[in-house]
């Protein structure tokens, strides 16, 4: 028995105990506690209709929110604002809008894109 006992503690002083998981991989990198590889598949996030619906989010949570259309997370007191927002493409004819939020209209001129109007410039 004493013997057994050596043994086991022999074993698990001699084995490298990691607490590294790997998905798609045999060798997860050592400064990942999670590496997914794939050359052909995503990496799908869980999805929340809205993060109301998640009673007490954790720090560092992080979900896609279906109501936003976005990938958002928790940083220990509220939820940010959308990640990556995805812009769309400007169309002349469209309003542009400057950073105080004065709207101005755009015109199609001899195929170069132009404010209809000045500036309100308050200085």
């Amino acid at each position: 028995m004493k013997k057994r006992i050596i043994l086991v503690t022999l074993l698990f002083l001699f084995i490298k105990i990691t607490a590294q998981v790997g998905i798609g991989t045999t060798t997860p990198d050592p400064n990942a506690a999670l590496d997914i590889v794939s050359t052909n598949k995503g990496f799908l996030p869980p999805r929340v209709a809205n993060v109301a619906a998640i009673a007490t989010p954790v720090a560092g949570l992080m979900i896609y929110d279906e109501s936003k259309q976005c990938m958002r997370y928790y940083n220990g007191t509220i939820w940010s604002d959308c990640m990556g927002g995805i812009t769309p493409a400007f169309t002349c004819g469209d309003a542009m809008t400057d950073i105080d939020g004065n709207t101005y209209p755009t015109v199609l001129i001899d195929g170069q894109c132009w404010m209809a109007a000045d500036l309100k410039v308050s200085k």
